[in-house]
């Protein structure tokens, strides 16, 4: 009976045992064990082997985590949330132009950053990956810059958008181009600091002369 009482809070409890302060090195030791593994070797990787690679031990795991589901859970989102959100409420709704042009650099830091290419790499090549846990990846990742676009797209006086979602998600879509699709393949970048400030400026004018209102003159 005592057994069965470890295990199902093993399964279940999302958070460590009582006893030790959980230690937060031992924690980014997992995960990041974790990480290498499944790049490595994909979704097949055990319990043991990420304990082995972390040099900690499986009894030690299920003090930081309930299962693997939930470690790789945290592993491809936890950095995600932390670090994938734009500073917009500076953005000013006057001035779309400069707006979108330090948007749209924000947005390419954040979507090239080497992590977030290793958890689309891993989520790519897992296929044993709940699909619940891609669907967080994304809601707290990529589709989270094309709801904080939108918000703010829809209170640019300027603009006649049909729809402020989608319009976010075209321009976001056009300035990440082909350089994130480069990454996952693990092709270098193929424009340097200056043509992408070049290209973001050619995005931005591209995007406005499309979606700006039309002046209505009287006959």
């Amino acid at each position: 009976m005592r057994e069965k009482d470890e295990t199902s809070s093993a399964a279940g409890d999302t958070k460590p045992r009582q006893g030790r302060p959980p230690n937060k090195r031992l924690r980014g030791q997992i995960l990041n064990a974790t990480r290498r593994l499944y790049l490595l070797h994909g979704s097949a990787v055990s319990l043991d082997t990420i304990a082995r690679e972390a040099k900690t031990t499986k009894v030690t795991f299920y003090k930081y985590f309930s299962s693997k589901e939930q470690l790789i859970n945290v592993m491809l989102t936890e950095q995600v949330s932390n670090s994938f959100s734009l500073a917009t409420e500076k953005l000013d709704p006057s001035n779309p132009r400069d707006s979108l042009i330090d948007l749209a650099h924000q947005h390419l830091e954040l979507v090239l950053a080497r992590k977030v290419i290793e958890n689309m790499t891993v989520l790519v090549a897992g296929s044993k990956i709940k699909t619940s846990i891609s669907e967080t990846f994304f809601e707290t990742g990529p589709y989270a810059h094309t709801k904080a676009l939108a918000a703010y797209l829809a209170v640019v006086p300027q603009l006649a958008l049909r729809n402020a979602e989608h319009a976010a998600e075209q321009f976001l879509s056009m300035v990440r181009g082909h350089q994130q699709q480069r990454l996952l393949m693990g092709l270098p970048l193929s424009r340097d600091a200056d043509e992408t400030g070049f290209y973001i400026e050619e995005c931005v004018d591209t995007f406005l002369m499309g979606n700006l209102k039309r002046e209505t003159t009287s006959d």
